[in-house]
């Protein structure tokens, strides 16, 4: 099948558009984005690709731009692609997991909707309407906007049959798309050849070579190319998860025709992944040649400057799990490396580097990184890029100034990759379904692991802590010994992952590991050196010493003879007992512990009110209620908290004030505005706007509405995802917020200052004021209940942190 009269009538429709005038110093954008292919599955001068794939377009496209090798992004596909559209993680978006469609069947693109709840539930599950775009941002340039195109895989969300919910790509800033499902299951996979793949490409070849002009000048173009290749399709009937593609879109030969029936799950699907990866490769180099982006010279494919284009190459995650060189555990689906770290590399206008100094850049890049990086790239201001409806924040950092624009800014510190899957367990009965929400922390060369919405805060028994630089992933520190650095790294990550995930609370105290090791030196004159190794146990903050090991250094520096064991000589005696008696007096003064601790302060006092100014008492509720057309008189909730603290507050050993870096208050979530299995569910609820906490300036209740009651300086927020469900039918991955999670509002200075006075003053305090934000006014309005629930179940949470 090639274009249809549909198509090319399309394409000729969208010819007739205008805009008011062409920006010459802007450059096309060619995004292509991979499904499923991770670093060990392409070529080019930073990838190990481990499973030998011959790309050599790819290859030689990233040694003449800027090849990013600390890339991460999620270890599925919707919530990924949610994030590069938003620049937004998933908890923010709430496209958590892969968004479904359809129940499956014999053939996949022919099966039944899901049925009743089941369907309305998931299609509500995906990048809702008021979210604003990349693409929206590009098109709607004041002035000058990009004519966008998205082709083949969107994945963010499907209309209903009925019912227009505004899902579609062209719905959210694209002015065409190719849909992936309507063409792909014309393939045949018994037959050899890949006629979606081609279509694809000449569809996008088209619609760039006939898009509108303007003033003599074709409009700029901004082309998402995300291709659902090397994607498994689904069983052929042989066995095979991967189809055939014609051979002439594959160069090098892996055996073609060589499939050996009998292992269908071994070689044969390994070796069909990789044509499909080099068939892409193929797809990509007749696509950019057709579009003037490269031309061949000596197999080479320069870079041609009169073309105008940047080009960007990514994946959506890692290698499929059934094919890749990491192991079934460790790639797609999971949150290993093999799972979230992906190839990345940019090329064309304005981008440094060529094929005689191809350029490595280690930043730590993610996948919320690319829709300020695009607004750089084209100049969009502040206002062009923030969203109409309200606050939505966006938690990327540009890394434009990589790539030849914009200023140096600081490179992120974090990077934060989230799974989220619901799984069917009948072991140990009864049956159920049970839900897998995971985070996968990067800072500097520390990973951690943990879960990310549990009922209640999470056990950190849970957690993997790696040290990347070390043994990479094969060692989880947390299931042995870490040094006094490591579990201080470990415990300053697991109470800076909330300003990223919201829902990964975790106790106050650290349960695991129960041991970790101190070193003290001493080093005499000549060099002489010597170390004591004390095995510190943890017990809920209450540090003993368990045992040591002791060691000459000069004589034994990998540290094989602990000198204990044996007959020591009076000097090495003396040594140990100078060094036991100064540990011993550290682990007393608390010195000889992590430099990170966390305090738990309760909640005493809830007071809920209504705009009206009736006072509500059932439940801690935030937000909007009856906005707009929905019936009823629009009312809002607001809540004062206080904390009380005890007489006599003590810190922890070792710890003073000065040591106190911020705090972060924590509710515990009950239920969103409407439950999904409500009746007016699917009329009413919509997302809470942000709520932010602010100080109380007065100990007067009768009024939380008046401005002069409280300061409007934030003290913390939280930006909760649209449309939560605690309990969704059947399959369906839903936001990871049970009744009972934990949600905090982010760490904040100014709001651990506030504390700091309320633990050494005398009086009671004012408390805090909880408030929303209303989305949206005028014709910008989302509709609906915009509120939330909460329990009573709220803690003042205190950071303290020593150099």
């Amino acid at each position: 099948m090639r274009l249809s009269n549909t198509m090319l009538a399309l394409v000729a429709l969208n010819c007739s558009l205008t805009v008011s005038t062409l920006a010459q110093n802007r450059p096309n954008l060619i995004f292509i984005l991979t499904d499923d292919q991770g670093v060990e599955s392409i070529e080019g001068p930073y990838w190990p690709n481990e499973m030998g794939c011959v790309t050599p377009t790819l290859r030689e496209l990233a040694k003449q731009g800027v090849s990013f090798t600390n890339c991460r992004v999620n270890p599925n596909c919707s919530p990924t692609r949610a994030a590069l559209m938003t620049g937004r993680n998933a908890c923010d978006t709430g496209v958590n997991g892969v968004l479904g469609r359809f129940t499956g069947g014999e053939n996949p693109c022919t099966g039944d909707p899901l049925e009743g709840d089941g369907a309305r539930v998931t299609n509500r599950l995906g990048l809702q309407t008021h979210e604003k775009t990349i693409a929206e941002v590009l098109r709607y340039l004041e002035e000058d906007g990009y004519y966008t195109i998205l082709v083949d895989k969107w994945h963010l969300g499907y209309n209903e049959d009925d019912e227009d919910l505004g899902l579609l790509p062209t719905q959210q800033g694209f002015h065409v798309s190719y849909d992936w499902m309507a063409t792909i299951c014309e393939d045949e996979p018994r037959e050899v050849g890949d006629e979606h793949m081609v279509d694809a490409y000449e569809w996008a070849v088209n619609v760039v070579n006939n898009r509108p002009w303007v003033e003599g000048e074709p409009m700029p173009y901004a082309l998402f190319f995300h291709t659902i290749t090397p994607h498994r399709r689904h069983d052929d009937g042989g066995g095979y998860l991967w189809w055939r593609v014609d051979q002439t879109l594959c160069p090098v030969s892996h055996g073609w025709w060589g499939y050996d029936p009998g292992d269908p799950n071994g070689g044969g699907n390994r070796k069909r992944f990789i044509q499909n990866v080099e068939a892409i490769d193929t797809v990509i180099q007749r696509m950019l040649r057709n579009l003037g982006v490269i031309e061949n010279v000596e197999n080479e494919w320069p870079y041609i400057e009169t073309s105008n284009t940047m080009v960007f190459f990514l994946a959506d995650n890692g290698t499929d799990d059934k094919v890749s060189s990491y192991g079934r555990n460790a790639a797609k689906n999971s949150t290993f490396e093999g799972g979230i770290k992906v190839p990345l590399f940019v090329m064309g206008e304005g981008v440094p580097g060529n094929t005689q100094n191809p350029i490595e850049d280690t930043r730590l890049i993610n996948h919320v990184d690319f829709f300020d990086t695009i607004a750089d790239i084209v100049g969009a201001s502040p206002s062009e890029r923030d969203n109409e409806y309200g606050d939505f924040p966006r938690r990327g950092i540009s890394f434009a100034d990589s790539i030849g624009y914009g200023s140096p800014v600081d490179p992120r510190a974090f990077s934060l990759s989230s799974y989220g899957n619901r799984v069917w367990v009948d072991d140990p009965p009864p049956a159920k379904w049970v839900d897998i929400w995971r985070v996968a922390f990067v800072w500097d060369h520390y990973k951690l692991v943990c879960n990310s919405g549990s009922v209640g805060l999470d056990d950190m028994s849970a957690d993997e802590f790696y040290d990347l630089g070390a043994a990479g992933e094969t060692v989880d520190l947390t299931k042995g010994y870490m040094s006094v650095e490591q579990m201080s790294a470990y415990l300053h990550m697991r109470d800076r992952l909330v300003d990223e995930w919201p829902t990964a609370v975790s106790v106050a105290h650290p349960a695991v590991p129960g041991v970790f090791t101190v070193d003290h030196f001493i080093t005499y004159q000549g060099g002489q050196t010597y170390v004591l190794v004390a095995y510190i146990q943890n017990d809920n903050g209450e540090m003993t010493w368990v045992y040591d090991e002791f060691f000459d250094l000069t004589a034994d520096p990998d540290r094989e003879y602990d000198l204990l064991a044996g007959q020591m000589t009076q000097f090495e005696t003396a040594t140990y007992n100078q060094l036991a008696a100064e540990m011993e007096e550290m682990v007393l003064d608390g010195d000889a512990a992590p430099d990170v601790r966390v305090l738990d302060v309760p909640c005493t006092s809830y007071l809920i009110m209504r705009s009206d100014s009736s006072e509500v008492t059932a439940q801690l509720t935030l937000g909007h209620e009856n906005v707009e057309d929905y019936g009823g008189d629009e009312v809002e909730y607001r809540a004062r908290l206080k904390f009380e603290f005890p007489g006599t507050f003590e810190l922890p050993p070792g710890f003073e004030w000065t040591d106190l870096v911020d705090a972060q208050i924590i509710v515990a979530f009950k239920r969103d505005s409407v439950a999904w299995n409500q009746e007016g569910y699917y009329d009413h609820d919509t997302d809470t706007g942000l709520i932010t906490i602010h100080r109380m300036t007065t100990a007067s209740t009768s009024d939380l509405f008046n401005s002069n009651n409280y300061e409007t300086g934030e003290l913390g927020l939280v930006d909760l995802p649209p449309h939560i469900i605690p309990d969704p039918p059947g399959a369906i991955r839903a936001v990871p917020m049970p009744v009972g999670a934990p949600v905090s509002f982010g760490h904040s200075e100014a709001l651990g200052t506030l504390a700091e006075g309320w633990a050494i003053q005398t009086t009671a305090n004012y408390g805090v004021l909880l408030k929303a934000q209303r989305l949206g006014e005028g014709a910008n309005t989302l509709p609906g209940d915009q509120h939330v629930h909460f329990l009573k179940q709220a803690v003042l949470r205190l950071t303290f942190e020593r150099d």
